[in-house]
C-alpha cells in the first residue's frame, strides 16, 4: 500500500486528470477510442512518481462514428483498427495499471476532467458500473461545472 503527495482532503484517494476521445457523443453507442489518465500531486501537477496511463483503442463499430468526431480528436479510425488493442485488452491494462498504484484499501482515483458527465456515460458503457465505480471516485472535479457555477455566481452578483 502506497500513499502519494496528494491533496489532504482527498483522504488517501488520488486525483488524476482524465480524458477520453470517442467516436461520438452518445455513451453506449459511440465508443472510447483513446484514454489518458495522469495522476496528479498536491500541486495539481503530474505526479512524477507514477506513470500515466495512455492508450488508443480499436473501435468495434467504426461505422457508428459521428460525423465531425474526427475533426475533434484528430484520430484516424482505420489506423486505430489496424494498430490498436481491443477495448477489452485496454480495460485489462487499465485494471493492471490501477492495481500498480497500490492505493490504500477502498481508495481510488478522483477524476479531474472537463464535462465529466460525458466521460462517465462512455466509461460506464465500456467498463460496466461496478468496475467504473471501483476505478473512479464518484466525487469528480469538473472544470465545466466549475465554470458554469462561477458564471452563475457572477450573474447573481450583477457582474457581466
Amino acid at each position: 500500500m502506497k500513499t502519494y503527495n496528494s491533496l489532504v482532503h482527498l483522504n488517501g484517494n488520488l486525483m488524476a486528470a482524465i480524458d477520453f476521445e470517442t467516436t461520438g457523443l452518445e455513451g453506449g453507442y459511440h465508443e472510447i477510442i483513446q484514454i489518458g489518465i495522469v495522476p496528479l500531486n498536491a500541486d495539481l501537477r503530474p505526479n512524477t512518481d507514477l506513470r500515466p496511463f495512455y492508450h488508443n483503442l480499436a473501435p468495434k463499430f467504426p461505422e457508428r462514428s459521428q460525423a465531425g468526431a474526427g475533426q475533434v480528436h484528430g484520430l484516424n479510425l482505420e489506423d486505430l483498427m489496424l494498430h490498436s488493442p481491443s477495448s477489452e485488452r485496454v480495460a485489462d491494462l487499465l485494471v493492471d495499471w490501477w492495481h500498480s498504484l497500490d492505493l490504500p484499501e477502498s481508495k481510488t482515483l478522483v477524476p479531474l476532467g472537463f464535462n465529466w458527465e460525458f466521460e462517465t456515460s462512455h466509461g460506464r458503457a465500456w467498463l460496466g458500473d461496478a468496475l467504473f465505480n471501483q476505478l473512479f471516485h464518484g466525487h469528480a472535479r469538473d472544470g465545466m461545472r466549475l465554470a458554469i457555477s462561477l458564471n452563475d455566481r457572477a450573474a447573481f452578483a450583477g457582474e457581466p
